[in-house]
């Protein structure tokens, strides 16, 4: 029955006027055999407001709440005309007042072209992104998902980027983490323009349960001065060595047969 009565709930936080408060708009639907709704918001760190939805506010109401590290949960009491009740505890939406942090930059730290810390045209490149807290709060633990990216691209992997703690007035870049949580990797499609964008999607995570959504764009550059070919140096004198040679663009080079000769030195 308590999935018939309460039919669905919508929240809505907004920037009040005062710029340390926000106005959240709480609202159910329900059905006739519904009185009243009592509402609990309760951040877990002393903040709790209690209340009420019924038929005289068209079970909608508003209250203003200060800036919380700690999200909001919501918990309803769903009061029947027949005398009974239910509850609804930890609601899976959570109220959050505070957006502690801006997407302050980002590194090629890899590109498989000319490792030139640029996005060009066509790269295999390693992205990652540097984050500043301009909050009063440490951030613990926060986590970046990439959701989707919208542009000249083939594909892209490696979608989670690590931070840390990030202390307050302070920044961090997913760089300082090795392996794949350092960096997004993303494949630039060969039809791509310089002066194009990628616009990323991402999710943002932290140790206190907040979730924020926020995008952010690259720029593709040009690939001026970018060689398939790399013209090899040729050290003097006699000793035993290696040499390492890197293929930029594999796929132009399939069904082709290439010869390395050696000259004796003399």
């Amino acid at each position: 029955d308590s999935d018939f009565n309460l039919l669905d709930y919508s929240v809505d936080v907004s920037p009040a006027t005062d710029q340390n408060m926000f106005t959240v708009s709480l609202s159910v639907d329900v059905s006739s055999a519904v009185t009243s709704v009592d509402a609990t918001l309760d951040n877990g760190a002393g903040s709790v407001v209690d209340l009420v939805l019924n038929s005289d506010n068209d079970h909608s109401v508003q209250t203003q709440l200060g800036v919380s590290p700690a999200p909001h949960t919501i918990s309803l009491l769903v009061h029947l005309s027949s005398g009974g009740s239910y509850s609804f505890e930890n609601l899976d939406q959570k109220i959050m007042t505070w957006f502690p942090f801006i997407i302050s930059g980002d590194q090629v730290i890899y590109d498989n072209l000319s490792d030139d810390g640029e996005l060009n045209i066509g790269d295999l490149a390693h992205v990652s992104l540097t984050v500043t807290n301009d909050s009063d709060h440490e951030i613990e633990e926060l986590i970046a998902m990439v959701l989707d990216v919208e542009g000249p691209i083939d594909y892209y992997d490696d979608p989670y980027l690590s931070f840390g703690h990030i202390d307050p007035a302070g920044n961090a870049s997913s760089s300082i983490f090795t392996g794949e949580d350092g960096h997004v990797t993303i494949k630039v499609s060969e039809s791509a323009e310089e002066g194009d964008t990628l616009s990323l999607a991402l999710r943002f995570f932290d140790l206190l349960g907040n979730i924020w959504e926020e995008e952010y764009q690259l720029y593709i550059q040009d690939n001026e001065g970018i060689s398939d070919f790399t013209e090899m140096e040729h050290p003097g004198g006699s000793a035993d060595g290696s040499f390492t040679y890197r293929v930029v663009r594999p796929e132009d080079i399939t069904g082709h047969q290439y010869q390395i000769s050696f000259s004796e030195y003399t």
